[in-house]
């Protein structure tokens, strides 16, 4: 889905670009849509982001079961649900690929804990207006 805006740009700002879209070969409502996306990439979210979510909690919420079950072994989960399981990744991810060719499945290794949540810091890049 697509909204159709009309914005209203300072006439150095809108040069900048029309120069550096004809430089580019390409539309300057495209490189503006590139830019917005960059600057913001939190905009750019995979539509089927909230599936893959959907499964790491239900891995997490599973994962003494799991633990249990599948000590050290990589699990395929799809809806909640283990669907495969094998101790060689890259034969798991073979035959979920196979069965399951368009869809959102989790594999990941069943470990003793569950994994730490990573946080990054980075500085923010504001580009100068020309």
């Amino acid at each position: 889905m697509t909204v159709q805006i009309t914005l209203d740009l300072p006439d150095s700002i809108y040069q900048y670009y029309q120069e550096l879209a004809a430089s580019r070969r390409c539309a300057i409502d495209h490189l503006l849509l590139e830019q917005i996306s960059v600057i913001e990439p939190a905009l750019a979210i995979h539509p089927q982001r909230a599936l893959m979510e959907r499964e790491v909690k239900a891995f997490e919420a599973m994962h003494d079961q799991l633990w249990q079950n599948y000590p050290e072994e990589y699990v395929a989960l799809y809806a909640g649900k283990v669907v495969d399981h094998d101790r060689d990744e890259q034969a798991l991810v073979a035959r979920i690929e196979a069965q399951f060719p368009a869809e959102v499945v989790l594999i990941r290794q069943v470990l003793p804990t569950l994994p730490a949540d990573l946080v990054f810091r980075s500085p923010r890049f504001i580009p100068e207006h020309v």
